[in-house]
């Protein structure tokens, strides 16, 4: 992971993201800017949008350029849906506290001063939610919710029976949480923000709720579409395809792998370069590669490849989790600097994994040897069973089944394998 001292003291982190909401982010924004605490990073990772979002907030940004202490805009090359969205936010955060904060809503201009305030008189807090208010597209009030809980006790003993009573949109969390919890998970038909806070509970962090309407959400037509985190692309998974997760370290280091992956026996590839370095070579050189790959080998085992270039420094594990986010294969291959030394590792590698159903992953080590993984299944229940299971192993290389990491959300800092 990042050096610790990336993490700013006071700091606000805001991560909003965001899929075709142009028409309502200038709110959200509007409302961060009234806020009466100072120390403010605003961060939107836009998940693919296709109308005028990009426009709508570059504009809103020139106008308002000295408004935060740091303003990002960052697209993602593909739709991920809106838990993956945020987790990159969150890797992508230099604060010390963060706040998860919807596009369409919109937050009450002491909001984040009262917030803040709370988890500095109570150091024994780790996440720290609001009361909310409802209201239409034209802004007039709705009701107020009867669903929420405000004593901490009684919040932890909901959580542990499975019952939601804290409103994901308004929290604000230390960014330390990280280190044990990967992030909003990706489950289908399941309550990913109440798992979210129920894994922090597991993990022994104290939840708190502010009686105090902090937060305002918005109900309009684009929510009865279907809920944010599952729009239809972002779930679309080739089935015999296997995404290789590359970190960026050295230029030499890159060509080797890129080398190693053209001369796989598998058929189906797709490889995704993920960079948190300074340097800007890279991308053209990659991309180079690759139009000539594609030029000499039209029908070749690589069909895509993707390149993201993250504006901070964010370390292992969160690389390769930002590169689990962004694969589409039914497998995915994290690669360290010794991986793919065999020709046949992924054929291999993947006839063993899906032959074997309760095999979640299989692990190579130094010498060439097989070590098949077998999370725990209880996903919900026992979030953080993937972390526990892997947690200082050494491997060269690591493939896992795709669904595994919509059921963790990747890999947790303290919890963290080494690839190497």
């Amino acid at each position: 992971m990042a050096d610790e001292s990336i993490k700013k003291t006071g700091l606000v982190s805001v991560v909003i993201p965001t899929y075709n909401y142009g028409e309502y982010i200038l709110d959200a924004l509007e409302g961060l800017k009234k806020q009466t605490y100072p120390e403010i990073e605003v961060i939107i990772i836009d998940d693919g949008s296709f109308d005028n979002t990009p426009s709508i907030v570059q504009m809103w940004r020139a106008s308002n350029p000295y408004i935060f202490r740091n303003f990002l805009y960052f697209p993602l090359p593909r739709n991920c849906s809106s838990s993956w969205a945020l987790n990159i936010g969150f890797y992508l955060s230099q604060g010390e506290f963060v706040i998860i904060h919807d596009a369409d809503d919109f937050s009450y201009e002491n909001k984040l001063k009262i917030q803040v305030d709370w988890l500095q008189m109570h150091p024994e807090t780790h996440v720290v939610g609001t009361c909310y208010d409802v209201v239409n597209i034209f802004k007039h009030f709705l009701f107020l919710p009867g669903w929420l809980s405000f004593d901490r006790k009684e919040i932890e003993a909901n959580y542990k029976k499975g019952k939601h009573c804290v409103c994901f949109g308004t929290l604000m969390f230390r960014k330390e949480i990280l280190k044990r919890v990967a992030g909003v998970k990706r489950i289908p038909e399941i309550r990913n923000d109440a798992i979210f806070i129920g894994e922090i509970i597991n993990n022994g962090y104290i939840v708190d709720n502010i009686n105090l309407i902090l937060y305002t959400v918005r109900l309009h037509q684009k929510q009865k579409a279907g809920p944010k985190d599952f729009q239809k692309e972002s779930f679309n998974i080739f089935e015999e395809r296997v995404s290789i997760i590359i970190p960026v370290r050295f230029i030499k280091y890159i060509y080797e792998m890129l080398y190693r992956v053209a001369t796989q026996t598998y058929h189906d590839l797709e490889v995704i370069v993920v960079n948190d370095q300074k340097e800007s070579k890279t991308e053209i050189i990659i991309r180079e590669w690759f139009n000539l790959y594609k030029e000499l080998n039209p029908q070749g085992i690589i069909k895509d490849m993707v390149y993201l270039h993250l504006p901070v420094e964010v370390g292992n594990p969160w690389l390769y989790n930002i590169g689990l986010y962004l694969a589409k294969g039914k497998a995915v291959l994290l690669a360290g600097n010794n991986s793919l030394l065999n020709k046949e590792e992924i054929r291999n590698c993947y006839t063993l994994l899906f032959n074997n159903w309760p095999y979640s992953g299989i692990g190579i080590d130094k010498n060439g040897e097989i070590t098949t993984i077998n999370w725990n299944n209880d996903f919900v229940n026992n979030p953080p069973g993937i972390m526990a299971d892997v947690s200082k192993e050494i491997y060269s290389s690591m493939m896992i089944k795709h669904d595994i990491v919509d059921r963790t959300a990747g890999l947790a800092a303290d919890f963290s394998l080494q690839i190497i």
